[in-house]
C-alpha cells in the first residue's frame, strides 16, 4: 500500500487480530481484561517499510503499536 493509502486508515476503526502482549499489558494496568476481539482506532502510521501502526486500544488510554498484519479494518 502506497504512502498515501497508509494515510487515509488514519481514523479508521480496526479489530486487533493478533496481540500476544495485550492480556499482560492489561494485568499491569490492572484494568479488565480485554475483549476476545480488541478493537481500537488507528492514531499515526510510521513512514517506513515495516512502519508500526499506532493504535487507540478500546478500553486502554494510550496508544499502542502494531504491524499492519495484526490488524484488521473494520467497514
Amino acid at each position: 500500500m502506497s504512502t498515501d493509502g497508509l494515510k487515509s486508515l488514519v481514523g479508521r476503526r480496526v479489530r486487533i487480530v493478533t496481540w500476544e502482549q495485550g492480556d499482560s499489558i492489561v494485568s499491569f494496568l490492572e484494568r479488565t481484561r480485554l475483549s476476545l476481539t480488541p478493537q481500537g482506532t488507528i492514531r499515526h502510521i510510521c513512514p517506513s517499510d515495516n512502519g508500526d501502526v499506532w493504535v487507540l486500544v478500546d478500553g486502554l488510554k494510550r496508544d499502542y503499536p502494531f504491524g499492519m498484519d495484526q490488524l484488521e479494518v473494520l467497514p
